[in-house]
């Protein structure tokens, strides 16, 4: 499993998935504008699309979603940094750029 980062500012979160890992869930369309795209790297954001990643990978591996999150924080998978301000926002958002990045036009 991969590791993923997550980034918290003084009022939001974001995972970052890699776009690819999306397209293999069968969740790439779903993902919103509220994400953020960064090249091949989605910033899923917590209000929603973080959600949606979660549930997908949980039924992947057949665990309730909380739960499932919670052994990715365990076992150190999801390794969280804590800034002021972060570069995430200022991103273009997911949904803009998404149908070129995973192949759609």
């Amino acid at each position: 499993m991969n590791q993923y980062d997550e980034i918290r500012d003084h009022c939001k979160r974001w995972i970052g998935v890699p776009v690819p890992e999306l397209v293999e869930l069968g969740i790439a369309e779903q993902i919103t504008s509220s994400s953020r795209l960064d090249e091949d790297l989605a910033w899923l954001d917590e209000d929603g699309d973080l959600g949606t990643w979660l549930k997908a990978l949980a039924e992947k591996f057949g665990v309730k979603p909380g739960v499932f999150y919670q052994k990715l924080r365990d076992e150190r998978t999801i390794v969280t940094t804590q800034v002021a301000w972060t570069y995430i926002r200022e991103l273009p958002p997911f949904c803009l750029q998404a149908k070129r990045v995973v192949g759609h036009t």
